[in-house]
């Protein structure tokens, strides 16, 4: 497998993509390009980029989105930049698919864009990354519908869209259109081997509650306790809840947890607002870490991706971080990048900075909707099955 990285920080947007469009087709060597993903700014002129390179590439599926910053191997942590990721390799298949609508019908939207990218035909697909909308429907939904279709051999990774910190609108792409309130999806088939790692940085402290009453992202109480309450007792009431405390909600087996980031709550209701749902009947349990901690998930996670491929060469890397790790960081962001490319080095590398990251834990296929993590891909060739 190739992985070819374009990563352009020029603002007028002819140069930009020449830029971008050139350094593939370098790196590529002469290869066909079988599928891209392309991640850009939210001011930029969506429209024209993707004219430019799907004319460079007309024959090449393609999907992206609006992100919270970009990175790659080629310009380390940017924002307001356009990176393309191309694949290519003999025994290599991309198809893509695109639904819309995910506000009216989530079921709806995920079986349109599935039906569009071929679920079903052969060969079959080895991952499925998607990077859907992330303020019209709840992302927790659109993962949970992903893994109910693709079953559970198909791994399943990607990142919700972002519009840096708005949160007034994202959007996506397939070919030359631009949408919002939709799912791409972005299915690799064949020769692929595939090697996931997730890591955040933050741990469990103090006692763990369970949630007693919750709607969607909202939890009004946690062991039959207003959810301010939870908080506020091992923090204090001075401190509000708010997304350098995560709120760790632990999988079926209560060994693993993935993490829920508070964005807004009720004094007088008691009530936490999430960014992603929060189940009832969920073990949960306040999280902390100090920026050391947050910086070391990246190669935590990059240790379990590599034991995930099982002795495979990887051939490029995939990694989507959280915009809410890039706000807490602040200056110090750049380092996720610049560790994982002294971690992977010599590998191509891209990835967006994502209001959710999607990925399965604990060793398992089925992906959940994360918070303020770190997940890494690898890819390599492996044999088709």
């Amino acid at each position: 497998m190739q992985i070819a990285i374009g990563h352009s920080i020029d603002p007028l947007i002819p140069a930009a993509t020449e830029e971008i469009v050139d350094q593939v087709r370098s790196r590529l060597d002469g290869a066909p390009p079988k599928g891209g993903l392309l991640f850009a700014c939210r001011d930029a002129d969506h429209e024209q980029i993707l004219e430019a390179v799907t004319s460079a590439f007309p024959a090449m599926p393609l999907i992206g989105c609006t992100t919270d910053g970009e990175l790659s191997s080629v310009l380390d942590f940017q924002e307001d930049s356009i990176l393309l990721v191309v694949f290519a390799g003999d025994g290599l298949e991309v198809r893509v698919g695109l639904g819309r609508g995910l506000s009216d019908s989530v079921a709806g939207a995920v079986q349109d864009a599935l039906g569009q990218a071929q679920l079903a035909a052969d060969p079959g697909p080895q991952l499925c990354i998607t990077i859907p909308e992330s303020l019209t429907a709840s992302g927790a939904s659109i993962v949970n519908e992903l893994v109910a279709r693709l079953g559970p051999d198909i791994p399943l990774v990607g990142g919700t869209a972002g519009d840096q910190w708005h949160f007034e609108e994202t959007r996506q792409f397939i070919g030359r259109e631009v949408y919002s309130d939709s799912v791409p999806v972005l299915l690799l088939c064949g020769a692929v081997q595939v090697g996931v790692g997730v890591a955040s940085g933050w741990e469990p402290v103090g006692p763990r509650g369970l949630v007693t009453r919750a709607e969607g992202h909202v939890v009004h109480e946690i062991s039959d306790q207003p959810a301010l309450e939870f908080f506020q007792r091992f923090h204090g009431p001075h401190v509000e809840p708010n997304p350098e405390y995560p709120l760790g909600v632990f999988d079926a087996d209560r060994r693993e947890h993935y993490l829920r980031a508070p964005l807004s709550y009720d004094r007088a209701s008691g009530s936490v607002g999430f960014a992603g749902d929060v189940p009832v009947g969920s073990e949960v349990q306040i999280t902390d870490a100090s920026r050391d901690e947050i910086l070391t998930a990246c190669e935590d996670s990059i240790k379990k991706a590599s034991t995930a491929l099982g002795g495979v060469d990887p051939d490029g890397v995939l990694v989507f971080s959280c915009a809410a790790r890039k706000q807490l960081l602040g200056t110090r962001t750049a380092e996720e990048a610049a560790l994982l490319r002294d971690l992977a080095t010599g590998l191509p590398m891209a990835g967006f900075y994502t209001y959710g990251e999607i990925a399965p834990i604990g060793g398992r296929t089925c992906a959940d909707l994360h918070n303020e993590t770190f997940v890494t891909v690898l890819l390599g060739e492996g044999a088709a099955s």
